[in-house]
């Protein structure tokens, strides 16, 4: 019957692996905390001495087993109870080590440095919480909470998983924007001022020391020229009437610009003046053309009226007494010609006995002139009698009276 081993009853070291039956080690044999270290022998537990699930954590008291007390996978999952094995039971010196055994059935051992570090099969620091804690925070570095997550950082750079590439791009374009490189590189351009640098910033720097002097040489010249302008101005000003300070003295007497407080308004006022004497003046010619074609028309008047007086005079009134003959009557006419040119055709009387005739009607006579012969044919009927008298025959008398002008030509 198996008895309750308790600590009590236990001499140091009196387990030993001979003292104990193969599977004699059972829970309910063994007094809560009974087996500690002082009271087991080196090497007496075995897996053999331990019955399953025989011991828990209640039956090992605190730092009871080390190394030198466990033989060699004497301990396995059958013959601790669950939870029983805990940091407070296992106590692992420098250079003691665990042994796990994984999945696949290899041997995993754990070890302490002389550091204190628990040390993995691969000879590297396992590493503890406060480790761990220790690195991510040496990684945050005081980052800001707004970056200090890789998702955050992420987010930063747009998640985008060519940042780089994008940079670099970004980068070139810069360098070429700016005129260097691919690689950031500068080359001088040459010219007046650049020729001999070898940065952009000292190509700056020569700029800025270009221009400065450029600057300071404008600006004394500019003032120089400034001076002279005045003097030139105040001569000007002078010349047109104003004061040094070119202000305008108005006229006083004027006809026209005593109103004016400009040289412009003046001329302005002069202007208007003239636009106005203008206009007088414009209408003033409207007057004299008017005149003047008055004028003309009685000089046209009085050249007709002298041509008329002058015709006038030159004309010499003939009368011709015409014996009809046989050659004047042709079947029922009378014809013959005058002895001179008749100057106007209206104006040619025939005279037949007491008959004066009037030329033109169809029962007096007609009166042409022939430009070629240059002169003019009377012409009537031979059957024109007088009242109550016998017509026209060879032998009778005819009385011609016209106009005759030696200047004249019939045309």
């Amino acid at each position: 019957m198996a008895r309750l081993i308790k600590t009590a009853f236990l001499e140091d070291d009196v387990i030993t692996s001979g003292k104990l039956a193969d599977g004699a080690v059972v829970a309910a044999a063994l007094g809560s905390g009974a087996v500690v270290e002082a009271k087991i022998g080196t090497g007496a537990v075995t897996n053999a001495k331990l019955g399953a699930d025989s011991v828990n954590g209640d039956k090992i008291a605190d730092n009871a087993i080390s190394n030198e007390h466990l033989s060699n996978g004497c301990v396995d999952s059958d013959e601790l109870a669950a939870d029983s094995v805990t940091a407070a039971k296992v106590k692992i010196a420098y250079g003691d080590s665990l042994r796990f055994v994984n999945s696949g059935g290899s041997v995993v051992g754990l070890s302490i440095d002389s550091d204190g570090d628990l040390v993995g099969p691969d000879t590297n620091k396992v590493a503890s919480q406060s480790y761990v804690t220790t690195a991510v925070a040496n990684l945050i570095d005081s980052a800001p909470a707004a970056l200090d997550t890789l998702n955050e950082l992420s987010a930063a750079l747009g998640d985008n998983p060519n940042f780089s590439t994008t940079i670099t791009s970004l980068i070139g374009d810069g360098f070429s924007g700016a005129g260097l490189s691919s690689s950031g590189e500068y080359s001088s351009p040459g010219g007046t001022y650049l020729g001999s640098e070898t940065t952009l910033k000292g190509g700056l720097s020569t700029l800025d020391s270009s221009l400065s002097s450029a600057v300071t040489s404008l600006t004394s010249s500019i003032s120089s020229n400034v001076t002279s302008l005045e003097g030139k101005i105040n001569t000007v000003e002078a010349s047109v009437g104003l004061a040094a300070d070119g202000s305008y003295t108005a006229f006083s007497g004027s006809n026209y610009m005593d109103t004016a407080t400009s040289i412009t308004g003046a001329l302005e006022d002069l202007d208007a003046q003239a636009a106005t004497n203008a206009g007088g003046i414009t209408s003033l010619n409207s007057s004299v053309t008017s005149i003047n074609s008055s004028i003309t028309s009685i000089n046209s008047d009085i050249s007709t009226v002298e041509g008329k007086a002058d015709r006038a005079l030159a004309v010499v009134p003939k009368q011709d007494v015409i014996v009809i003959s046989a050659d004047d009557i042709t079947n029922s006419t009378v014809s013959f010609d005058l002895n001179f040119l008749a100057r106007w055709h209206d104006r040619v009387v025939v005279q037949y006995g007491n008959l004066i005739l009037v030329p033109g009607a169809s029962y007096d006579f007609q009166v042409s002139s022939d430009a070629t012969n240059q002169d003019t044919t009377i012409t009537l009927s031979s059957d024109y009698a007088q009242s109550g008298g016998k017509p026209l025959s060879q032998g009778d008398v005819l009385v011609v009276r016209y106009d005759y002008d030696s200047s004249f030509t019939y045309a």
